[in-house]
């Protein structure tokens, strides 16, 4: 992963990153840059919402895991969202056995995860 960047592009008022095929096994040692450019993104985008794509990723270590914690944090402190979309095989069975998808939205496509973040009420938070 050495010198990859992360591939992502805008769709309306959402930030879109497709984890692509360098990113198909993301393990602890592997996370640095992927922990640095995440985090900016969830500090710098504007609006503050956020969609990754896993639809080439194969698996993710725990410490990937507290990565999404904290890009989800930030992203809740500028009263952003986050959503995950296209998690296949370990990945969507470590999402489910740890009830992960409790904490953020999880869908099978780029589009359904879009639109879930779709506009929401400022005093509320809700969708209208």
């Amino acid at each position: 992963m050495s010198g990859s960047h992360l591939n992502s592009e805008r769709r309306g008022p959402v930030t879109v990153v497709h984890m692509g095929e360098e990113y198909d096994a993301l393990a602890e040692v592997d996370l640095a840059e992927t922990e640095t450019e995440l985090l900016h993104l969830a500090d710098t985008i504007d609006p503050p919402h956020l969609v990754l794509d896993f639809a080439a990723t194969r698996y993710f270590s725990s410490a990937f895991l507290e990565l999404l914690f904290r890009v989800s944090n930030r992203l809740n402190r500028r009263r952003g969202r986050f959503a995950i979309c296209n998690l296949r095989g370990h990945c969507r069975e470590v999402f489910t056995t740890a009830r992960l998808d409790k904490f953020w939205g999880v869908y099978s496509g780029i589009d359904e995860a879009i639109n879930s973040l779709g506009p929401r009420d400022e005093r509320t938070g809700e969708n209208p």
